[in-house]
């Protein structure tokens, strides 16, 4: 039988990993897109929250309050969704600059489509 067990404050410093890489996995443009499915990028951000939880060192998380807690998480939302918005800027920015190089390239004609 599989015994696991977890104190409080491991699991809320999990969910405060949870919530920035799921944030971040939900505006990322490889898996923000609607083509990709709700439960492959829930499975993802979990997958990849529970690798970054078990890699970095324990830390003391500071709150005193149900409402500071509650601040942790918005700002670990904000954060993911920050992080997730900027590479989807670098990416549209790489996207336009080949579409800017594709239409003012000049075109090599090889008879194919003439």
């Amino acid at each position: 039988m599989l015994n696991i067990t977890y104190s409080q404050y491991e699991l809320e410093t999990f969910f405060l990993i949870l919530i920035r890489i799921t944030s971040f996995i939900y505006i990322a443009p490889f898996f923000g897109q609607t083509n990709t499915p709700q439960r492959i990028r829930l499975g993802l951000g979990l997958f990849l929250s529970f690798l970054v939880y078990m890699l970095l060192p324990a830390q003391s998380l500071s709150y005193a309050t149900t409402t500071d807690y509650a601040i942790l998480v918005i700002k670990e939302a904000v954060t993911g969704t920050l992080i997730g918005f900027s590479v989807y800027i670098v990416w549209s920015v790489i996207l336009f600059a080949g579409h800017i190089r594709k239409s003012y390239a000049v075109p090599f004609k090889t008879g194919i489509l003439e």
